[in-house]
């Protein structure tokens, strides 16, 4: 992430990319668990695993 990890920024970065990689609204990824910890647990409504699996490769 070239966003800094202040305020915020990158997660906020992680999860514009991820809505625009699966095709769903910014505000349908949410972060669940890990906000301040590299290792996140990301919540993506409206989509299922199977778009996400063929999404990403």
């Amino acid at each position: 992430m070239a966003a800094p990890p202040e305020a915020g920024k990158a997660n906020q970065a992680i999860c514009k990319l991820i809505a625009r990689t699966v095709g769903v609204k910014e505000k349908d990824v949410s972060i669940e668990s890990g906000l301040t910890n590299p290792e996140k647990i990301i919540r993506i409504k409206g989509c299922t695993v199977v778009a996400v699996q063929s999404a990403t490769g």
